[in-house]
This record gives structure tokens, sequence and C-alpha cells, in this order.
């Protein structure tokens, strides 16, 4: 004798066969649940990352910031000013004379 014991299923109850085979779709349910759950999880989370450092490396100009930058671009230059941006009254562009406020 070797000490190696053998089981068979005919020599277990059969409710120690049904409480062990309910026990081990318990335990791979669970197992396979928090796997694909954390799996999930770690895609949301790297696409949320990627998505804030795509943000950060391409900001969105606001249009004050638009507003502001052509404000400071030179009025002419070497190009003989097809670039300059042109004052245009607020009555030029078809606003009534009552609402249209003052030129500067």
């Amino acid at each position: 004798v070797t000490g190696e014991m053998h089981i068979s299923a005919v020599s277990m109850a059969k409710d120690d066969i049904a409480k062990a085979t309910e026990a081990k779709n318990v335990g791979l349910g669970a197992a396979m649940g928090i796997g694909y759950g954390l799996g999930l999880l770690l895609i949301v989370l790297g696409s949320c990352g990627m998505w804030r450092l795509f943000r950060r490396s391409h900001p969105a100009a606001s249009a004050r910031e638009v507003g502001g930058l052509a404000k400071q671009r030179p009025q002419g230059g070497a190009d003989g000013g097809a670039h300059a941006t042109n004052p245009i009254s607020a009555t030029q562009i078809g606003a009534s004379a009552k609402n249209a406020p003052e030129e500067v």
C-alpha cells in the first residue's frame, strides 16, 4: 500500500456530488464575474485616461482666445496686409443705426 486513495463517483453519495458541483459553479461564476468586471473597469479607466491626455495635449481654443489672438495680429506686414484684420462697423454689416454701437 502506497498511501494513495482512489475516489470514484460510485462510492460517493449523490447529495455530496450535487453540493460539490454547486460549489464549483458558484466559485467559477464569481471568479469569472470578478475577472470580466475588472477587465471592463481597466478598459474604461484606460479610455478615460487617453481622453484626458488627448484633451490636455490639444486644448480647444475658446472664442475669447481666438478674438484675443486676432487683436494681437499686426496690421499689414511683409505681405502687404493681405492677412490683416479689417475693422467693420455695425452699420456696414447690416445692423440698424439705432442698435449699432458707436464706431471706434
